[in-house]
């Protein structure tokens, strides 16, 4: 993998990390939905083997595993900032960051940094390379 191709990860990464947020609250309200109703069915007679109670137990399940992918992305995540501050230059770092993390286009970054779009593409092929020599030190 490319230095450029494991930065571009990290842009993917966040939008999956939101994705799975979204799904942790869906799953969380229909627990919640399930919690009252169960509730109400024991008042009324139910018993601990239905049906409800296993649907119950299911969406526990799938709490814990999107939780759990959801932790596993944020540490992945995490490993790819690390990789952009290891570069040790702050507006390398943050042209990295804007572009590969945030997704922004050349001309954004290049208005809000106050650079022209031709030094923010050579200074990103610096810390691509800066990225690169790290990962394959690390291998």
């Amino acid at each position: 993998m490319t230095a450029e191709e494991y930065l571009d990860r990290g842009g993917m990464i966040q939008q999956w990390i939101e994705v799975l947020k979204k799904e942790e609250e869906r799953t969380e309200g229909r627990w919640g939905r399930m919690r009252s109703n169960f509730g109400m069915r024991l008042r009324k007679g139910g018993y601990c083997g239905d049906p409800m109670a296993e649907a119950m137990i299911r969406i526990q399940e799938e709490k814990a595993r999107l939780a759990g992918r959801r932790e596993q992305l944020e540490k992945e995540l995490e490993e790819i900032r690390e990789a952009i501050r290891g570069v040790g230059d702050w507006e390398i770092e943050e042209i990295l960051s804007k572009r590969h993390l945030e997704g922004k286009k050349w001309e954004e970054i290049a208005a809000e940094m106050f650079l022209s779009e031709s030094t923010v593409r050579r200074r990103q092929k610096e810390g691509l390379a800066a990225v690169g020599r790290r990962m394959e030190s690390l291998q």
